[in-house]
């Protein structure tokens, strides 16, 4: 959901890993940064070459669990998976293949999948002088997915809970690693494969910034979007609003003197507010146009602290002005009509959405109870809609994770993860669980009851 090294040749830090550490003039195999067959990449869970990759679980990052080749709540499995991208019928869910043995499953761990490689963050295992390990690193890996050891391709300077990347594929096989570092408000990137360089400045005096969530960044996807305080030489209030590519080439000012804040990508289009007096209006624009607050399509005349931007340009948020009566809207300008109702009312947390016989379904955590629930959310007839009815998914309640741990949808299942004993252990763990979207149950002594989280994976 970080400062590095101007030169990892001069680091000093005695390194102890059965690890390839890759530094200054050390070349890895360059590779392919095809995502053909690669689906919801970053995150939890990837799927790529007929597997489910996924974090087995969290733990606190304390400098003591991150043991290399010993660790497994918290380390990368796969589960083999059909054509609809569900793990396949027959399989044991609770014996898991290994496949990285670090701890991914921290606040800003996540994995990629590239080509033949996997790729991930993990607390880095290196010590200073005095023998520390400097656990609040980020250290970037990638490994093989058809074996060998995984390779150290860089690691941050600064503490792990001030960086957000991303990666970039270029061409055939470029691949670009991109971070923000919160302190200092810098925006870098590097170039990962053969020969890793130096992280160059994208731009400093960061504003604000949002990354496209495509697979493959292509056309207007491949550019990274920020913004900057205005050039004080200027005339302009507000801020620049600019896109360029990791490469730091093919600069671009889309937007300048008005207080724009970038919300998020979807598809070809670009989500943004503008602070107008008292009001925060959010737009919509094409990402091959400059933002024009005069002819972009206003999408809602108010901000909300949640809300979910849909592809086609619609929204979905909750509105909680009233603590008492909080729900749930739906809203779309298109043509100059507005459509909006009212989807749910209660308190909530967004998963996200997904379809099903041309229906549209919002996955939520309903606040009251911690259940995971879905609703049909594109039915706009108000009669209609009266007797819509909430499906119950799960009364297992998902944890609250920070960062990149984020709960997912992939194929027709909720991945997340969940604080409770498994088999026959008594202690209570973070491991990763699903939950089916239709509602799936089982018999028990004669009667059918809700199956809700599954755990998938493996147990210490």
């Amino acid at each position: 959901m970080k400062k590095f090294f101007t030169s990892l040749c001069v680091v000093l830090f005695a390194v102890v890993s059965l690890f390839t550490f890759t530094a200054c003039g050390n070349e890895l195999i360059e590779s392919s940064n095809s995502t053909i067959g690669v689906y919801s990449n970053g995150g939890t869970s990837v799927i790529s070459g007929g597997y489910l990759y996924f974090v087995n679980g969290t733990k606190a990052n304390d400098g003591k669990v991150n043991t290399f080749n010993n660790v497994i709540q918290g380390g990368i499995y796969r589960l083999p998976v059909d054509a609809n991208n569900n793990i396949k019928d027959g399989t044991s869910l609770n014996n898991a293949e290994l496949v990285v043995s670090s701890l991914v499953g921290f606040d800003k761990g996540s994995i990629f999948v590239f080509g033949d490689y996997i790729y991930f963050a993990t607390p880095s295992i290196q010590k200073n002088q005095s023998g520390e390990v400097l656990y609040g690193l980020t250290a970037f890996y990638r490994k093989n997915i058809n074996g060998g050891n995984p390779e150290l391709m860089y690691t941050t300077a600064k503490s792990a809970d001030t960086i957000d990347y991303t990666y970039y594929p270029v061409g055939d096989n470029s691949l670009y690693l991109v971070i923000y570092e919160k302190e200092g408000a810098v925006l870098k990137s590097i170039r990962m494969g053969k020969n890793v360089k130096d992280a160059q400045v994208i731009a400093s005096g960061i504003k604000g910034y949002i990354f496209p969530d495509e697979t493959q960044k292509t056309g207007n996807n491949a550019y990274i979007y920020y913004t900057t305080t205005a050039d004080i030489a200027s005339s302009y209030d507000g801020v620049n609003a600019y896109k360029v590519k990791p490469s730091n080439t093919d600069k671009v000012l889309i937007g300048t003197g008005k207080e724009y804040s970038l919300l998020t990508i979807r598809g070809e289009n670009l989500f943004y507010s503008v602070k107008e007096g008292e009001n925060t209006i959010i737009h919509i624009s094409d990402l091959s146009k400059n933002l024009d607050i005069s002819t972009d399509i206003v999408i809602s005349y108010k901000s909300y602290d949640k809300i979910l931007f849909l592809a086609d340009g619609s929204i979905i948020y909750s509105d909680e002005t009233v603590e008492s009566k909080p729900v749930v809207m739906y809203l779309k300008w298109e043509n100059s009509v507005l459509t909006s109702y009212k989807v749910y009312e209660g308190k909530t947390t967004f998963i996200g959405v997904t379809s099903k016989n041309d229906t549209g379904y919002l996955v939520f955590v309903d606040s009251s109870d911690s259940s995971i629930n879905s609703i049909d959310y594109t039915t706009s007839d108000k009669t209609l809609r009266e007797n819509i009815e909430v499906t119950l998914l799960s009364d297992d309640a998902f944890v609250e994770t920070k960062g990149n741990m984020t709960t997912e949808i992939i194929g027709n299942y909720v991945y997340g993860f969940v604080e409770k004993a498994v088999g026959t252990s008594t202690t209570k763990k973070v491991y990763m669980y699903r939950v089916s979207l239709d509602a799936n149950k089982k018999e028990v002594d004669k009667k059918e009851v809700l199956i809700g989280a599954e755990f998938i994976g493996k147990v210490e």
